[in-house]
């Protein structure tokens, strides 16, 4: 059976409800007549006392001006929590727990140790707590439906498309955890919610100003809370450990994977949102995203395939301009670390998957297309002839010609950044799956005919753009200095770091490179070579770029440090140092 702490959760309750009290168990007993006389003096009301209990070791203290209805369980609150100005109805409030200025509590079971102040909390009928929810994967129109699951992951919610026992489980799980109350787990806050209604929220979660909470689940814990704030709305949806809803956001139909979040107005319905990935003030609909997708601004992602993430949505781009009069069925699968500028329009269906950390430059409207070219750059630029109208300039290999400090900037950010425990990711850019890509570009770069202009009826991967000869030649050899790089890189990383490589592969690209002719010596220091120059390519664009600012802005020097003293180019200084080190101690041996 699928693993599942909510479904073990349940179970523990449901089998303690059969005793007599879900919190207590069969430890419950009713109110003496004096007991009853106290709770009546305090302002407390109950049509039925009978069905009042208490449980172990309850004292008359700490409840005042409630009014009592249905089967309600009372823990002791002498040391600390009580229930004040409260509504209970089919209730169970744990030791130690608080309750306060609640108008209405029914059918919740709030453990002990937990506060709720101020809020209206309901169970109007037996709930999964979202369990079991379709979200649509990448596309708008029925065909990829993933049903959610409160320990799914990046891995386990792509094998569910295809592994039929596991959408079974799936299934099988929803039907199981089904209960009848919302729950309210130990150490929870709950303060000002006008609208809690079939909600589990588990150990630690903050929900503070939550407009509306309906059929959902948070799964955190003590070290990891779930936080879910301010005039948010959210309805049939799923929080992993860490997640953060925020500042008015808007949810329905998603599930969150650990460390992500949503703030600032943000809208998410029918998606996937990956780890250490935060939605703010865009839109995201029907869509899964993969860690770190840098998504900051108001925008629009429609229907997007893009479990490696690692990318960024500008301000204003709108990825999903497919919404004419046709059926919204198609999609994009965005590559590893794509770059949508500001401004920027995708018209679907689009594949950038072979295209890995491509930028999309402000203002660019791209026309539907697969694009097979690594680290390219895609411009507005408009040539005028009659067989590149309409389309735009892709430069091949750009992102590394001319911006690898931020490759490798963003590469050290996720590795410090990423607070996931539940996921494994190599943030390495420079993968062997990536080096591959690199390789198979390149051969086709080299193999087409030279002309003046390359478009896709001579050179399919270019896609929907066009290439210039002086670009192809020039990634040519852009491709050709980062396939040594990526490749001397993992073999340094075998010999030195003892980190796992596919041997076959890499004797594969050290023969296709000619690097089997020299010796591991001779190769380290190739290699060393190459992290030097990268680290000086790397200080003299951000030297170029503070000088720029400095000719544009008065008083730029005084607020941005310059290239020198730049946090992630001292870093790669003292890495290199390191390497270094390494090299001439593997050389004693």
């Amino acid at each position: 059976m699928l693993s599942s702490e909510l479904l073990t959760q349940v179970k523990h309750l449901r089998s303690q409800l059969a005793l007599g009290s879900a919190l207590f168990g069969s430890h419950t007993r009713p109110l003496t007549g004096p007991e009853v006389a106290s709770l009546e003096a305090e302002g407390n009301r109950c049509r039925d006392w009978s069905q009042v209990k208490v449980g172990p070791g309850f004292q008359i203290g700490q409840i005042r001006s409630n009014r009592f209805s249905g089967r309600v369980v009372l823990g002791d609150f002498a040391q600390a929590g009580g229930v004040f100005d409260s509504g209970l109805e089919d209730v169970e409030v744990g030791t130690g727990a608080l309750v306060d200025h609640c108008l209405q509590i029914r059918r919740t079971l709030v453990e002990a140790g937990a506060d709720v102040k101020g809020s209206w909390l309901d169970c109007s009928q037996p709930t999964s707590y979202g369990l079991g929810t379709e979200i649509n994967a990448g596309l708008e129109t029925p065909g990829r439906e993933i049903r959610l699951w409160d320990e799914m992951n990046l891995v386990s919610a792509q094998a569910y498309l295809e592994d039929l026992d596991l959408r079974r489980e799936v299934e099988e799980l929803a039907a199981e955890v089904s209960f009848g109350y919302s729950v309210v787990c130990a150490g929870v806050r709950v303060i000002h919610c006008p609208r809690l209604d079939r909600v589990w929220l588990g150990p630690g979660t903050l929900v503070q100003g939550a407009l509306k909470l309906e059929n959902c689940a948070s799964v955190g814990n003590l070290e990891e809370p779930v936080t879910l704030g301010t005039g948010i709305q959210v309805m049939d949806a799923l929080f992993q450990a860490g997640v953060q809803i925020e500042s008015g956001a808007q949810v329905s139909s998603s599930v969150f994977l650990e460390w992500s979040g949503a703030q600032r107005q943000a809208l998410v319905t029918l998606s996937l949102i990956g780890p250490n990935t935060v939605v703010g003030g865009g839109e995201v609909t029907a869509s899964f995203l993969g860690p770190f997708v840098g998504f900051h601004h108001q925008s629009l992602l429609i229907a997007a395939w893009w479990p490696e993430g690692r990318g960024n949505i500008g301000y204003g781009a709108n990825i999903g301009s497919n919404h004419t009069s046709r059926s919204p069925d198609q999609e994009i699968r965005p590559g590893e670390g794509t770059f949508f500028g500001l401004a920027t329009a995708v018209k679907f269906p689009a594949n950038y998957q072979d295209s890995p950390y491509s930028i999309l430059a402000s203002g660019v409207v791209t026309l539907p297309q697969k694009l097979s070219l690594p680290f390219s750059l895609i411009l507005d630029e408009p040539l005028d002839s009659p067989e590149t109208r309409g389309l735009n300039r892709v430069i091949p290999g750009w992102v590394l010609k001319e911006n690898v400090y931020l490759l490798l900037r963003n590469e050290m950010k996720f590795v410090s950044r990423s607070k996931a425990r539940r996921h494994e990711f190599d943030f390495r850019i420079f993968r062997p799956e990536i080096v591959e890509k690199l390789w198979r570009s390149r051969v086709e770069l080299v193999n087409i005919p030279e002309r003046p202009v390359h478009t896709k009826h001579n050179f399919p991967p270019v896609g929907k753009n066009y290439l210039l000869e002086i670009d192809r030649l020039e990634a040519i050899r852009v491709y050709l200095d980062f396939l040594k790089y990526g490749t001397l890189k993992l073999f340094a990383e075998q010999v030195l770091d003892q980190v796992a490589c596919p041997e076959e592969w890499l004797q594969g690209m050290f023969r296709r490179l000619n690097f089997d002719y020299f010796s591991t010596s001779e190769n380290l220091a190739h290699y060393l070579e190459l992290e030097q120059k990268l680290h000086d390519s790397s200080v003299r664009a951000k030297t170029k770029d503070n000088l720029r600012g400095a000719e544009i802005i008065p008083d730029y020097a005084q607020f941005h440090v310059p290239a020198e003293e730049d946090a992630f180019l001292v870093t790669k200084r003292l890495q290199i140092d390191a390497l270094h080190r390494k090299v001439e101690a593997f050389e004693a041996k």
